[in-house]
């Protein structure tokens, strides 16, 4: 016996020197069994021949022959796709892809979505749906047609792949205050008290008796709408009966006062005055508008120098029923706030657009003395207040108001330090008579990297072309002298 693997002979045919002068009958059949190792020969079709001849071969032979298909590729698989997707308002749905590495045997892709029965997917690429809002675990294996000695199929590892799909959610933030609010005060009324009960005998009989009520005075919270005046169509009326003329109503014009309700003003942008605080409002919902109650939002700040460099949560917050939600903001500087709504696994995770808090900067001011001759001159210094001060400084201006004139008059530009403090001479070198003359430093309004609005520190009278009085101290120095 033979066998040929394509053109390579891994078993010879025997002895090649027969004895031909006799012959034993051997039994029949005659089998022989070989094992192959596959792992030798490449991958593809390869001819397998066996042979056997008896005393007369080659002259009495048989050579069967067939194709023997190999492959020894491992076999591989990959998933892709998004981890997360936002549902759109006509579907949840998402895809995964599976794709699978193997030889030429051809290859299956086995997929279970959320622990279901597999479904088969034949070809070396798959796309797996999902659907459903929630989080999602697919797990699949490829298998290829080749099997092994003992017949089983080829396959690859267990490959799992999680996909959320999240309804998108809409974020709002705004500065929300009540306008036309009740107007409320406490006063102090009269209320007429039942007196108490009591028990007495009349006729040998215990009987229940009121006693006389009592007058107590209590202090109680009264509330009233604001009311304005407004010019309204009134429908004419005599003896109870609408007033016609060429058949239709007469209606003229009156001035009436009519009451005002509460309403809400929703702004995006306020002003605070420095080292105060403030609310800031918002709503969390679906795009159909239905509410997301029970949800954490973050609310975040940004000092508005333009580096947009937003810290840690101001505040955090729980929404209502409603979707509806409120938050402190503490003192600082002028800000940019935004909500963020980090998600659930149902919901897609949002950020609203920013509101914009402004802040005037504060400038304290010295100015000394405030009493001089004209000659002389005034020494100004200060320093902002608040922090956030560039290293270079920030612009200010020294401004005068005149009696003739209903704005300021700029004298003299200057710049702080990294600190925020300034100090500078002024004098106006030569005048007349007496005059007092308001004066006060000023922010520009081009610093756009420091997060503080434009503002002025309080005015400062100066008296100019009077001689500077005299401090105590230089009172003290005096009388000690005339005293020696």
């Amino acid at each position: 016996m033979q066998i040929l693997v394509g053109a390579t002979s891994i078993q010879g045919p025997g002895p090649f020197s027969p004895n031909q002068g006799s012959w034993t009958q051997c039994p029949t059949p005659l089998t022989q069994s070989y094992t192959l190792d596959t792992t030798k020969y490449p991958d593809g079709p390869t001819g397998l021949v066996l042979s056997a001849g008896d005393a007369a071969y080659p002259a009495n032979v048989s050579s069967p022959s067939t194709t023997l298909h190999i492959d020894n590729t491992p076999v591989g698989l990959s998933l892709t796709g998004p981890s997360d997707v936002a549902a759109s308002p006509a579907s949840a749905s998402a895809s995964i892809t599976a794709t699978a590495t193997a030889g030429p045997s051809g290859v299956s892709i086995f997929c279970s979505v959320d622990g279901e029965s597999e479904v088969e997917y034949s070809g070396a690429s798959a796309q797996v749906p999902v659907t459903g809002i929630g989080p999602h675990t697919a797990s699949c294996f490829a298998q290829n047609n080749a099997v092994d000695a003992s017949g089983a199929r080829a396959r690859s590892a267990t490959e799992t792949y999680g996909v959320t799909i999240r309804q998108p959610t809409a974020e709002a933030i705004t500065f929300a205050h009540i306008a036309d609010a009740l107007r409320c005060r406490r006063v102090v009324e009269k209320v007429k008290v039942r007196g108490k009960t009591r028990v007495v005998k009349r006729h040998g009989k215990k009987i229940l008796i009121r006693g006389r009520p009592i007058i107590v005075k209590r202090h109680v919270r009264r509330c009233h709408a604001r009311t304005v005046k407004r010019i309204v169509w009134v429908t004419l009326k005599r003896h109870g009966k609408v007033l016609r003329r060429h058949g239709k109503p007469v209606r003229v014009r009156r001035v009436r006062r009519v009451v005002v309700l509460p309403h809400t003003i929703l702004q995006a942008k306020r002003r605070i005055g420095h080292g105060k605080r403030t609310t800031v409002s918002g709503y969390l919902g679906l795009p159909n508008g239905t509410p997301l109650a029970g949800r954490t939002v973050s609310v975040i700040a940004a000092p508005n120098n333009g580096l947009g460099q937003f810290t840690l949560p101001i505040a955090t917050v729980t929404t209502d029923p409603a979707g509806t939600w409120t938050a402190k903001v503490p003192a600082g500087p002028s800000r940019l706030i935004e909500a963020v709504y980090a998600g659930s696994a149902t919901d897609e995770s949002a950020i609203s657009a920013p509101v914009t808090l402004s802040v005037p900067a504060l400038i304290r001011l010295a100015i000394s003395p405030r009493i001089i001759p004209w000659k002389a001159a005034v020494h100004i210094s200060g320093r902002l207040v608040g922090g956030y001060v560039p290293a270079d400084g920030v612009a200010l201006r020294l401004l005068v108001r005149y009696p003739h004139l209903k704005r300021e008059t700029p004298l003299q530009a200057l710049r702080t330090d990294g600190r925020g403090r300034f100090a500078f001479t002024w004098s106006y070198h030569a005048g007349r008579g007496v005059v007092t003359y308001p004066f006060s430093v000023a922010t520009t309004a081009s610093e756009s990297d420091y997060p503080f609005a434009g503002s002025a520190s309080r005015a400062i009278r100066v008296t100019f072309g009077r001689a500077t009085p005299a401090t105590r101290h230089h009172k003290h120095r005096r009388k000690t002298r005339r005293r020696h």
